[in-house]
């Protein structure tokens, strides 16, 4: 249908919609919206809209203000003032939505900046400043525990985590005593409470903000009280960085099927197993439910939000127990070169792990992890002379080159389609065999054969 408007050699294309029906029409390029709604005896009631429910005056100007081929709703004054304040506050929250990230990572980075200046002395020395930096810290993490969930649990959880770990740490650095111990367990403890705060406040709300927040709770409550009973025990705090850098890898791997929990009663319908005899005491099973399509989709959600959770856990967890790692394998001997072989295996272990992950920082962080730690095991074969006097630490460095570029090289078939069974059965062995041994060489590289044999006595 065309409007009964002056012809013009430039025309423009507009569909009208009103009362659910479509009409197409052509009208000029350069006429008012007003006047083609009145050529096309519009009731003057209606008032046209965007999809978004946005009001368009009708002094706007087809073809320049009004694009060719828009589409325009008519609808009654009260219906398109409603629909404008939804499209405006769905704008809104998909704004804060894009921008939840970008505050959370911000917390996170200034969180860690604050910790490590801290544990590393450069901080004020005096106490009460710390102890103010500290309480800023607490009451920052609780605002973010109280945030609204935006979609982004791992993220949001994160930055409420950080905050605590660094109000411990702070706390922890105005005492100016030997800090080891309590520090660890302050920096745990006080990241546990916060994301229990999180896990109860606006966990029912959201299951993937519940799962992950009730993760870093648990993390960091067992973690506190771990180190808590090793220096009630008099025990070296060492061992515990041994043990959170062995448990690394066997974790690594057993993520894809510990990070989606489905209760078994939605497995199997226990109403429909025939058993010889019913118990007295237990219950009548109920016939299975259907599975709906919110709650897969929840179940996704949920496993996805933890996978990405553990992944950045087990990557810091590896970069922040390296250290200890390293200078036991400094020391030489038989202790020292099972240390390395344990940093060996950690390193291969996340090598080998998958590369299909939907996130991008799930797929880089593990191999950005051992790149960070073959540049420390080289520095530090470099610059010890123990280790200098068997292997040249350009030996070494040459080594790793090639078997860089032997991966490398190994890979390009693979990305472009070429899979390789013999390939991928040696690639489970070996990860199979790094996740085995990662914790048990490196316990016994940080001396726990020598305390179980002194029974603790030096």
């Amino acid at each position: 249908q065309t409007c009964a408007l002056p012809i013009s050699a430039s025309v423009s294309y507009l569909t009208l919609v009103m009362e659910g029906h479509r009409e197409y029409i052509v009208v000029p390029s350069g006429v008012t919206l007003a006047r083609v709604l009145r050529n096309r005896r519009v009731p003057e009631d209606l008032v046209p809209c965007t999809p978004g429910g946005e009001k368009l005056p009708g002094a706007m100007v087809v073809g320049r203000e009004i694009r060719n081929g828009a589409l325009v709703l008519l609808q009654p004054a009260e219906v398109s003032t409603q629909a404008a304040a939804d499209g405006a506050a769905a704008l809104q929250d998909v704004a804060e939505a894009e921008r939840s990230p970008i505050v959370s990572w911000a917390a996170v980075t200034i969180a860690l900046l604050l910790s490590a200046s801290a544990v590393l002395g450069v901080t004020s020395r005096s106490r009460t400043h710390t102890l103010i930096a500290a309480g800023l810290m607490l009451l920052l993490g609780l605002l973010y525990a109280l945030r609204p969930c935006q979609g982004h649990p791992v993220s949001e959880t994160l930055a409420t985590v950080a905050f605590g770990a660094c109000a411990g740490i702070l706390v922890a650095a105005s005492n100016f005593d030997d800090a080891r111990y309590q520090t660890l367990i302050c920096g745990f403890a006080a990241a546990g409470a916060l994301a229990t705060v999180r896990w109860a406040w606006r966990g029912p709300k959201d299951p993937p903000t519940e799962r992950v927040s009730g993760d870093c709770a648990a993390v960091g409550l067992l973690g506190a009280s771990a180190i808590l009973l090793c220096m009630l025990t008099k025990l070296d705090v060492v061992f515990v960085y041994a043990a959170l850098f062995g448990v690394a890898a066997p974790l690594m791997q057993a993520l894809p099927g510990f990070s989606v929990n489905l209760p078994q009663s939605r497995l199997i319908d226990e109403a429909t197993i025939v058993r010889e005899a019913s118990s007295v005491r237990g219950a009548k099973p109920s016939h299975l439910d259907p599975v709906t399509g919110e709650e897969a989709a929840t179940i996704v959600k949920v496993g996805d939000a933890r996978y990405r959770l553990w992944t950045l856990l087990l990557c810091a967890d590896v970069v922040a127990t390296l250290p200890a790692m390293l200078r036991a394998a400094g020391h030489g001997g038989v202790q020292g070169a099972l240390a390395g072989v344990s940093v060996g295996c950690a390193g291969l272990a996340f090598l080998l792990v998958p590369r299909t992950a939907a996130a991008a920082y799930v797929r880089i962080l593990p191999r950005a992890t051992v790149g960070l730690l073959l540049i420390a095991s080289t520095f530090v074969m470099a610059r010890n002379d123990a280790i200098n006097r068997h292997i040249h630490p350009y030996m070494a460095f040459g080594t790793m080159t090639v078997l860089a570029l032997v991966v490398l090289v190994a890979s390009i078939p693979i990305n472009r389609g070429r899979k390789s069974l013999a390939f991928t059965r040696m690639g489970d062995i070996l990860q199979s065999f790094c996740c085995t041994w990662s914790l048990p060489f490196a316990l016994c590289g940080m001396g726990v054969v020598t305390l179980v044999r002194t029974g603790g006595i030096p």
